[in-house]
């Protein structure tokens, strides 16, 4: 019989895929209007962010079910890392496509040349800034739960016995 916890974490793993399945298709999709953007340098920088997005989601979603997790951490994990990649992809093509951010989303040429004004520089500030906590979380806690699954990383003793007898497992 499976734990909750294990039937958890392979449900986020396959909306996970899906999601970053359903992302490459956006970044596909999003490549052909680039030149229609009302800025299509940040068009372009939302269609590789997406494509990294997707990627990152692809392979999170195939390592997930291996992480070290209880309910409500997997839960929290799951919703926070899909919020900050969905949420930097909407802050990115809304300011593609009104053509502001040139306060906001630096670049050295070709910034925005469509609506332009504080008010809505503010708006693309503010959903910069709620991306950033929800990109933070998951890439620094993750990394440590996935060690724990680690054939190397044994759970009966600290690491360096591990390592010894990995390399007493070797050696014969």
């Amino acid at each position: 019989m499976t734990s909750p916890t294990s039937t958890n974490l392979s449900r986020h793993s396959q909306r996970l895929l899906q999601i970053g399945a359903a992302l490459l298709l956006y970044s596909f999709f999003e490549g052909f209007a680039i030149p229609y953007f009302a800025s299509p340098r940040i068009g372009l920088s939302v269609h590789t962010l997406s494509a990294l997005e997707a990627v990152l989601l692809l392979v999170l979603g195939l390592v997930w079910p291996r992480l070290v997790l209880g309910p409500t951490s997997a839960t929290l994990a799951f919703w926070v890392l899909v919020y900050s990649a969905l949420a930097i992809l909407a802050a990115y093509t809304i300011a593609a496509t009104w053509g502001v951010g040139i306060d906001t989303i630096r670049l050295r040429e070709n910034a925005g040349h469509g609506l332009q004004g504080p008010f809505l520089d503010m708006q693309m500030d503010a959903a910069l800034r709620t991306w950033q906590p929800g990109s933070a979380i998951p890439q620094f806690s993750l990394p440590f739960r996935l060690a724990r699954e680690m054939p190397w990383c044994s759970q009966r003793g600290n690491k360096a016995q591990a390592v010894r007898r990995r390399v007493a497992r070797v050696s014969r």
